[in-house]
């Protein structure tokens, strides 16, 4: 599952907070961490670029299987996504 967001924050403060918001949306979506991948670069519409910060494009992928044990059921991702 693919998800993408613009957020009001510079790429460095993103950076920084990178493993925080891993595990938070780990939690959000009763995923393990190692499920999701977080993608941020900044933002390209005129919109997002008038944000305070210029604005960053996040794309957010939940796998549904690391291969290994952690795995999840895509119907229960997007429970949680449309919550």
């Amino acid at each position: 599952m693919v998800k993408a967001m613009t957020l009001d924050i510079a790429i460095e403060d993103f950076e920084a907070r990178r493993h925080a918001l891993t595990q938070h949306l780990a939690a959000q979506y009763g995923v393990d961490p190692s499920l999701i991948t977080l993608e941020a670069a900044p933002s390209t519409s005129r919109r997002e670029r008038a944000l305070q910060s210029g604005g960053l494009e996040l794309t957010i992928t939940i796998a549904t299987s690391d291969g290994g044990s952690n795995a999840v059921d895509l119907a229960t991702i997007e429970q949680a996504a449309a919550a």
